[in-house]
């Protein structure tokens, strides 16, 4: 790993970061024994990260990663991604705060889907019914998800009733109502296995108070 950061002016820092890693005696299937130690890899990419720090009026911080991880499985040469295999992840805050007892913040987050093994269409029934077909798996982690983002927001208000003091929050996760995709259920009453997506939190608001004396 190797990284370089410097402090400005007025609270703002950088720091950009590299790594790069390799793994041994990853676990992988065998068709003898069920499992082996017989898998290698490595990972390797690049971080950004600008920040802006105050305790009043505007502060937050921004991050952006790029990055790949493989593995190889020996007895074949086959390579392909790992299972969190996010080449992609941004993420930012922001947060305002015009007084001592008002502050707002928001938060913003994207990566790229994650493999996933896909199902395809098979001739071969399970017995003794023979009502469903035998599932098929595709290639291993060759396809992803779509993309995940999402948008939280937040309201603080913070009071004081002689030695109480007071905390009250109101607080939207998913302000936009992404649907993101989690993964997949797939049903084998035919011939060509059909999908359904499985979502992730919806829209959801929250409210709450917290009070300390």
């Amino acid at each position: 790993m190797l990284g370089l950061a410097q402090k400005l002016d007025e609270g703002w820092t950088w720091k950009l970061e590299g790594y790069y890693k390799t793994f041994d005696d990853l676990v992988s299937s065998d068709p003898q024994v069920n499992y082996i130690n017989g898998a290698s890899g490595k990972a390797h990419g690049v971080e950004l990260l600008v920040k802006k720090d105050s305790p009043t009026l505007w502060s937050g911080w921004l991050s952006v990663t790029y990055s790949q991880s493989r593995r190889r499985v020996d007895a074949t040469g086959n390579t392909l991604p790992l299972d969190f295999d996010q080449p992609v992840i941004a993420s930012g805050v922001l947060n305002y705060k015009p007084s001592a007892d008002w502050s707002y913040g928001a938060r913003w987050s994207y990566h790229t889907g994650n493999p996933y093994t896909p199902y395809e269409a098979s001739s071969e029934k399970i017995p003794p019914k023979n009502e469903v077909y035998k599932p098929n798996p595709g290639e291993v982690n060759s396809r992803r998800l779509p993309a995940y983002h999402r948008l939280d927001l937040r309201v603080d208000r913070h009071m004081v009733f002689n030695t109480w003091k007071v905390d009250g929050y109101v607080e939207l996760i998913n302000a936009y109502n992404r649907k993101n995709v989690s993964g997949y259920e797939y049903t084998y009453f035919s011939s060509e296995p059909t999908r359904k997506r499985v979502y992730q939190l919806p829209f959801l608001p929250f409210i709450g108070v917290e009070m300390a004396f």
